[in-house]
C-alpha cells in the first residue's frame, strides 16, 4: 500500500512539473497590472511548493520502502545462515553418533 502511496505521489510530482509551464505562462510581464503580476507570482509560489513538498515526500517513502526491504533481506538472510548451520550441525552428529 504504501509503495503505492508513493508511485502515486511521484506520478503527480513528474505531471505537476509537465504541466507547471502552462500555468507559469505569463506572455509579457511589462506593462502588465499589478494584479495580474501579484496573481502570477502567487500561483507560480503554490505550485513550486506543491512540486517539492510532491517530490520530497515521494522521496521520502522510497527511503522507507528502500530501508524495509534492506531489513527484510537482512532478516532472511540470518534465517537462511542459522538453517544451514543447524543442517551441518544435525549432519556432523549423524556422523559422529
Amino acid at each position: 500500500m504504501r509503495a503505492l502511496k508513493t508511485a502515486t505521489l511521484l506520478l503527480m510530482g513528474v505531471t505537476l512539473a509537465l504541466f507547471s509551464a502552462a500555468a507559469f505562462s505569463l506572455r509579457d510581464g511589462r506593462g502588465a497590472p499589478r494584479r495580474q503580476l501579484v496573481a502570477y507570482v502567487k500561483r507560480a509560489r503554490t505550485l513550486s511548493l506543491m512540486g517539492v513538498g510532491t517530490f520530497l515526500i515521494s522521496s521520502a517513502g522510497a527511503a522507507y520502502l528502500f530501508s524495509r526491504a534492506k531489513r527484510e533481506y537482512r532478516d532472511e538472510s540470518r534465517r537462511n545462515l542459522e538453517g544451514l548451520i543447524e543442517g551441518a550441525r544435525d549432519d556432523l552428529r549423524k556422523k559422529s553418533g
